[in-house]
């Protein structure tokens, strides 16, 4: 059995149709954060942006080295958002994972300051873990992390240095909302599964201005695997989507933008095959559905 063979679609008419040799779709999140500022920055690799990076392997830093005094408390990262949001917390990662992770001063007592001057204070578990901390649900456009306290680093010399490696926000949607998002999340999901098993209805998916585009490209993929004797192979294959991690990442109104992350399983013949997603989808509403207008693979960034 030949190794499973689709290809991507690029509903942008600036971009060229592209054949591949894998299943190749697409994505991961991060929230709408505008804007990321902080008080000190170890040196530019150790930078507030790198909170919000999805490696938990690098790291935002402060300390003596860039002449901040003490070890980081006091020192804070302040997040505003392209509009008010409805912030049900924030995924906090003290730390590099492994060893790194004592090679410097970690978060422990930790104050979040939201619009208006509310707040609260948290402490930290000393752990690589990421954990949650509940904001509640506030309404909000800025939120500043404060460092209040710390857990020193295993090294004296290294104690004056402090990290924290990723923070991820957390949104709260009205009921309205959640339909809405749950009704993207279901087109997207027809998406991967409609080009994978090769139903004729996938160009409709997509919004009006884009299904000619799309119809060729399916057709000329479909033509392709017939004559390779493949179409009712694909169209028996097996497909789990449950390892897709599919969230918003913006919108407004009859738009939305989803990024899509995780991997899927694709079975053909009895030939098992996981795909990595990193892609990005943007809907909107078209007599009376929601359709995609655009796909764009984040790896091709």
């Amino acid at each position: 059995m030949p190794r499973i063979s689709l290809f991507r679609l690029s509903p942008l008419p600036s971009l060229s149709l592209t054949l591949l040799l894998c299943v190749v779709f697409a994505a991961t999140a991060r929230a709408a954060v505008l804007d990321v500022t902080a008080s000190a920055n170890l040196d530019e690799a150790h930078r507030a942006a790198m909170l919000f990076d999805g490696d938990p392997g690098t790291m935002w830093v402060v300390g003596s080295a860039n002449g901040t005094e003490g070890d980081g408390v006091g020192d804070w990262v302040e997040i505003r958002f392209s509009t008010a949001v409805l912030l049900a917390g924030l995924d906090v990662t003290a730390g590099a994972p492994g060893a790194p992770f004592y090679h410097s001063n970690r978060v422990r007592g930790l104050r979040l300051t939201f619009d208006g001057g509310k707040g609260l204070e948290t402490e930290l578990k000393d752990t690589p873990e990421v954990q949650r901390v509940d904001c509640g649900g506030v309404r909000t456009m800025t939120v500043r992390l404060t460092v209040e306290s710390v857990y020193e680093a295993f090294l004296p010399q290294q104690r004056g240095e402090t990290g924290m490696a990723e923070v991820a926000p957390v949104f709260e949607y009205p009921p309205e909302q959640r339909v809405f998002l749950e009704e993207a999340r279901g087109v997207v999901r027809e998406y991967y599964r409609k080009l994978t098993l090769l139903d004729d209805s996938f160009p409709d998916l997509f919004a009006h201005s884009q299904q000619d585009q799309e119809a060729f490209a399916y057709e000329y993929h479909k033509a392709l695997l017939r004559q390779r004797g493949l179409i009712e192979t694909f169209r028996g294959a097996e497909i789990d989507l449950d390892g897709l991690d599919i969230v918003p990442a913006g919108g407004d109104g009859d738009t939305v933008r989803m990024r899509v992350g995780g991997n899927y399983d694709v079975t053909v013949g009895g030939e098992r095959d996981r795909f990595t997603e990193n892609a990005e989808f943007y809907l909107l509403r078209e007599g009376g559905k929601l359709r995609i207008f655009e796909v764009r693979n984040k790896d091709d960034d």
